[in-house]
């Protein structure tokens, strides 16, 4: 959860995210910080912390509106992300850290969760529907 009005409208709602092997879920993990973003398809996790758990490439997709370019070729991986306290199975996509400062909380993971913006008091909290 957010709680800083200044923050939220400098920065956008960003929340601490957990990466995990998805084959070693308890031994390898990586926390990101990642940008709420409801305008995103997928979930992209910076590349560093996909490296750092060794996790092997699925296949390879291109995507739009992250960088300059048009469309940006990048690795999926099959991981283990735990938002909210919340594990979720999901692909992503990897850019490198320099293409993309934290990682995107895209809306395959947001159609699971409760999303709170309450710009007035600069709060933003994810959570699971009751």
């Amino acid at each position: 959860m957010i709680d800083d009005s200044i923050s939220l409208r400098v920065d956008g709602p960003i929340v601490d995210v957990d990466v995990a092997d998805r084959d070693r879920p308890q031994d390898a993990v990586a926390s990101v910080s990642m940008l709420i973003d409801t305008g995103a398809e997928l979930t992209v996790v910076p590349r560093d912390a996909i490296d750092a758990l060794g996790i092997p490439r699925m296949r390879d997709v291109e995507i739009a509106g992250v960088v300059p370019q048009a469309f940006v070729p990048c690795p999926v991986f099959r991981i283990v992300l735990h938002v909210a306290g919340v594990p979720f199975d999901v692909d992503v996509a990897a850019l490198p850290r320099e293409e993309v400062a934290g990682g995107i909380l895209g809306r395959d993971v947001l159609a699971h969760l409760v999303l709170l913006y309450d710009g007035p008091r600069g709060v933003v909290s994810l959570k699971v529907n009751p």
